[in-house]
């Protein structure tokens, strides 16, 4: 069954047009054809009404300007040598007659005058059915002409009018953020107002629900905050204290903990306020952030024997918030720093091109499998190949940031026969662009 309720219209609307069109057909052609062949009975009595006091033949003195098939014929009954067409009537009334006296058929009018002599008036059928299929044909070629036009002109009217509808998905499509902006019900069908108003009332409480839960996460990692610090500040000064060997290592294992929450409370509220945010902000140099950033991992990329730097640096200005960004550019280098073994290579790229800011940062790691990069920005979802203590919650951060700035956030994995690795793609909008610095 088809499913588009566009093609499911125009299909019903054209049966119907065909259908219509067809019967219309039918009797305008059957109307035509009867009047023409009255019409031309017509003729056969007005020329026997002249013949009714005159004894002419017609179709002598039509001569050779008239084709043999359309003449009329006029014979007189009382001749020496009657025709075919004499010996066939005699016997019959006056009045028109259609007979078969060999191999035509023909169509008579037999007349009697006032002296009781006869005569008959007569045309072959083939020739008048001839005249009354095309007098016929021409009233029908007008309305085969216009049923493509108007098909055309109900598929045009159709199109137009779904395109309220078109534009809406579009809408919906180029939304960002969360996406749960209202349809508007401007220029929509009525039919349609129905269905728009249960979609939105449902978006309202999607919205609702999603904000509730945003809420929730931003106030429970707020309420975490104050006590994981204060746990950290007491598991710092015991580390200070004198303790038995086995004591430390438990001390030890405690503030890493501590630690490791302190770093999920953090990706939570920086998740949060990512998702709380749609586009715009300050203007913020992102070369710098990124050179900073990248001045803090020196020292870690060194100590691991990991070639750390800019294969291409150019001063691009953005606007968003800096926190965001910052979150955003930090777990990017830090998922490559994690998964770049020693002695590996991590080249990061930025510049500007087409009204748009390019992040790339590419690792010698072993790279992503297709269902991780269809998942990497899952949160809590930490791949096949896991390393480290991470949460999960990094590359949601660039995601959900990227997005939040009108960007996007692409994975490729690099997989030749003298590299592995990946590559990570952000793109933004960009203020404005500089010349470039090659590092």
């Amino acid at each position: 069954m088809m499913s588009s309720l566009r093609g499911r219209l125009f299909a019903g609307v054209t049966g119907f047009v065909f259908l219509a069109a067809l019967i219309a057909s039918t009797f305008t052609f059957r109307w035509a054809y009867r009047e023409a062949i009255e019409l031309q009975d017509a003729v056969l009595l007005q020329v026997g009404g002249i013949a009714m006091s005159n004894r002419v033949s017609l179709e002598a003195q039509a001569g050779k300007e008239v084709d043999d098939e359309a003449r009329i014929r006029v014979d007189e009954f009382n001749v020496e040598h009657p025709t075919m067409l004499v010996l066939a009537m005699r016997r019959l009334p006056d009045g028109l007659h259609t007979i078969n006296p060999g191999d035509q058929s023909w169509r008579v009018n037999l007349q009697t005058r006032a002296d009781r002599s006869r005569f008959l008036v007569a045309q072959t059928t083939a020739y008048r059915d001839e005249v009354a299929n095309d007098s016929a044909l021409r009233t029908v070629w007008p309305l085969a002409a216009l049923v493509p036009c108007l098909l055309v002109l109900i598929g045009l009217v159709i199109h137009f009018s779904f395109r309220p509808v078109a534009a809406t998905a579009k809408a919906l499509d180029a939304q960002k953020g969360a996406g749960y902006e209202r349809i508007s019900r401007k220029q929509m069908p009525a039919e349609l107002l129905p269905f728009i108003d249960s979609i939105n009332r449902l978006l309202d409480r999607q919205a609702a629900n999603v904000e509730q839960q945003k809420r929730f996460i931003a106030d429970a990692a707020h309420e975490m905050r104050s006590p994981i610090t204060a746990l950290a500040l007491q598991a710092e000064n015991l580390s200070n204290i004198g303790m038995p060997e086995e004591a430390q290592r438990r001390v030890a294992t405690l503030r890493e903990g501590i630690r490791r929450t302190r770093r999920l409370i953090e990706q939570l509220l920086t998740l949060a306020r990512s998702e709380n945010r749609n586009g715009g902000g300050d203007t913020i140099q992102l070369d710098s952030v990124v050179k900073n950033i990248v001045a803090d991992y020196v020292q870690v990329t060194a100590n691991e024997r990991i070639d750390l730097g800019f294969a291409l640096i150019q001063p691009v200005t953005v606007s968003g918030d800096e926190t965001l960004l910052t979150a955003m550019v930090r777990n990017v280098i830090d998922n490559a720093v994690k998964y770049t073994p020693p002695l590996g290579q991590i080249d990061i790229s930025l510049y500007a091109r087409d009204g748009s800011a390019h992040l790339h940062v590419t690792d010698s790691g072993p790279g992503m499998t297709a269902t991780d990069i269809e998942r990497a920005c899952e949160p809590f979802y930490r791949g096949s190949r896991p390393r480290g203590e991470g949460t999960g919650l990094g590359l949601s951060i660039v995601q959900q940031v990227a997005t939040s700035l009108g960007g996007t956030v692409d994975f490729n994995t690099i997989a030749s026969l003298d590299q592995t690795g990946l590559r990570v793609e952000i793109v933004l909008p960009s203020i404005s662009t500089h010349s470039a610095n090659k590092a």
